[in-house]
């Protein structure tokens, strides 16, 4: 199950508060706990992807590093290296790979060579 995104949780939230209208505080500390969960997710400036494909011998990787607001950008145009991910985050993704294979994964930033060895 994929985590709810922030309008699912707003909208929790509202339905929540309505509840609470109804049916008195016992629902406060849900209530309470996704308020919490807003405010954490709108202080996010940016959300991060790395995805590894393995196929048919090939390795390749890509990242999407996205600013944390409404586009209507496809979502290629978001596609980075994962080096440069691993620049922003401080996180080594696959320290355990193969230092070769890694850098080869990590250094690719184009979608179309992502999607080579896929086809």
């Amino acid at each position: 199950m994929s985590e709810p995104t922030l309008d699912q949780i707003i909208y929790a939230r509202d339905q929540c508060a309505e509840m609470i209208a109804l049916y008195g505080e016992k629902l406060l500390p849900i209530f309470e706990r996704l308020e919490n969960e807003i405010k954490v997710r709108k202080k996010k400036k940016k959300y991060y992807k790395t995805i590894v494909c393995f196929k048919d011998g090939e390795v390749t990787g890509i990242g999407f590093l996205l600013k944390n607001e409404k586009t209507k950008d496809k979502f290629f145009k978001y596609a980075t290296s994962i080096d440069s991910i691993e620049q922003v985050t401080g996180i080594d993704f696959y320290q355990k790979m193969n230092d070769d294979l890694e850098a080869k994964i990590e250094a690719n930033k184009e979608i179309s060579e992502f999607i080579k060895p896929i086809n």
